[in-house]
């Protein structure tokens, strides 16, 4: 049985350090970060929730 492959292969996100937001659009102050597997992502998630990011 062969194991299916992620649908999605990236996703893009934009980071705002000063206000402490993650946004899953573009934004003004925001820098893009580009997250290449399902791993990374969940991971970045921790890690922001963590530091006391808000997503949008």
């Amino acid at each position: 049985m062969e194991v299916e492959k992620e649908l999605c292969e990236s996703w893009r996100v934009w980071i705002d350090e000063e206000n402490h937001i993650v946004s899953f659009h573009t934004t003004e102050n925001g820098l893009p970060l580009e997250i290449t597997s399902r791993e990374q992502y969940l991971k970045f998630i921790d890690e922001y929730s963590q530091n006391c990011y808000r997503f949008q």
